[in-house]
């Protein structure tokens, strides 16, 4: 597999957690929301959601987040380490921010305020 293949799908993986992570925001805003107690319409609501997120939301987060990740892939090769290994660490940091989110918006935790009661 060679450096552009392996940056597809590393870009394809982060682009899937970011549409994850907006659904869910969304998704959680219905829940929270007062007007909204219908389990009908808030099935048919969040239904509704999945398809602008997935579908037209995530093309333009494909677009963006490549945009974006080349240029973070490029200059995280260019100043950690060049190539694949470079490659892996961009990678690896955008799938540890994406845990971060998933945690706060899953379970309520707060990674950096765990970390700052353990030191």
């Amino acid at each position: 597999m060679n450096s552009k293949s392996i940056t597809k799908v590393f870009i394809f993986i982060l682009t899937l957690f970011i549409a994850e992570i907006v659904s869910t925001i969304a998704k959680n805003y219905l829940n929270i929301h007062p007007g909204y107690k219908d389990p009908y319409t808030l099935t048919a609501i969040k239904m509704g959601i999945i398809l602008v997120i997935y579908y037209p939301v995530f093309e333009l987060l494909s677009g963006l987040s490549e945009i974006l990740s080349k240029h973070f892939f490029k200059k995280t090769k260019s100043a950690i380490i060049g190539g694949i290994p470079g490659l892996i660490i961009a990678f690896l940091i955008g799938l540890i921010i994406c845990y971060c989110v998933f945690l706060k918006l899953w379970y309520h935790v707060n990674v950096f305020e765990v970390l700052w009661r353990k030191m």
